[in-house]
């Protein structure tokens, strides 16, 4: 695949004429650290679309996506456990289990590719699992404590799960039998290798409602796992020359700023609206993706910059308001 030479302003664009703005790349960037940072979320929802709808194949987006973050979810987590809010028991567990499952989903994704079906396969995954999950992290957490954490659907599916050897959380001291970290990191990796997204919207909600942990210790937890996904994911995809490390460097650099905001914000927000910002991110991205599957790529534009809007204005507010009352 060769690149046009490109303008000063812009960064050339694969197997296109077109160009992407290396300043784009930069904004992106900030908006996935400050999800990433906020949330525990890699950002591959947002990075991957606007990849792709500038004309990355679909396969080379995932794998770009991962790439990026590996040093977003560094960034974040090291700022983390600066605060003390990472338990890397939980998170080192689960991550572990998750790279041979990457390996897994990168595979399907390469031989989708071939067929002419990786695409459409994606985008169908995107729109199932974020509605349901968004949806469902709103509705917890609009409703009772003790439904949130106690009888919920999750849970009840992993009480098959509960035998076996023990662990206990160094920071919630919650005890948790390992076949339910094991299946947990073998889903996330899983989706994290065909989706290319670091397996935070799926990571978060199991160890909120399975586990139990706050949703504070699942973004820390999770940064972990996204950690071990990104690193086992972009290698693997470099191994096919799938990696475009230019676009992921100032996807980066954008990140690193946004990071800083996300993380600083987390102590100041209540963990109910950890929730509804959680979930309402991923149900947006799920409509973000139905309309491109519909061919309304303006409003698919549109419905990925509300989130990213409405949380950027909330982060900055609650980090003003607590600085100040400090």
């Amino acid at each position: 695949m060769k690149r046009s030479e490109g303008s000063f302003w812009a960064v050339s664009m694969i197997n296109s004429i077109e160009e992407i703005p290396f300043l784009l790349l930069i904004i992106l960037g900030f908006i996935v650290g400050l999800l990433g940072g906020l949330l525990g979320i890699g950002g591959g929802w947002l990075i991957i679309p606007a990849l792709h709808s500038f004309g990355v194949s679909m396969v080379s987006a995932v794998a770009t996506g991962l790439a990026q973050m590996m040093g977003t979810s560094f960034i974040s987590l090291e700022r983390h456990h600066r605060r003390g809010n990472v338990d890397f028991i939980l998170g080192g567990v689960i991550g572990l289990f998750m790279i041979p499952a990457v390996f897994g989903g990168r595979t399907l994704l390469l031989y989708l590719e071939k067929m002419g079906h990786a695409g459409t396969l994606t985008r169908m995954l995107y729109i199932v699992l974020l509605t349901f999950i968004g949806l469902k992290m709103i509705l917890g957490a609009l409703g009772k404590k003790s439904d949130i954490k106690k009888d919920n659907l999750l849970s009840r599916m992993a009480n098959p799960l509960r035998f076996g050897p023990v662990i206990t959380l160094k920071k919630s001291q919650k005890k948790v039998h390992l076949p339910i970290l094991c299946c947990i990191g073998l889903l996330g990796g899983f989706l994290s290798g065909i989706m290319g997204l670091g397996g935070g919207f799926i990571l978060v909600p199991c160890m909120t409602y399975i586990i139990g942990v706050s949703a504070l210790e699942a973004i820390a937890a999770t940064l972990v796992c996204v950690f071990f996904a990104s690193v086992s994911g972009s290698f693997l995809y470099n191994l096919s020359g799938k990696v475009y490390w230019d676009f992921a460097g100032y996807i980066l650099i954008g990140s690193f700023f946004g990071s800083l905001i996300g993380v600083a914000s987390t102590q100041y927000v209540k963990d109910k609206n950890l929730r509804l910002l959680f979930g309402g991110v991923l149900f947006f991205a799920a409509l973000s993706s139905l309309s491109k599957q519909l061919k309304f790529f303006q409003l698919a534009q549109f419905l990925i910059l509300i989130p990213a809007g409405v949380i950027l204005v909330y982060s900055l507010t609650s980090l003003i308001k607590g600085k100040l009352k400090e």
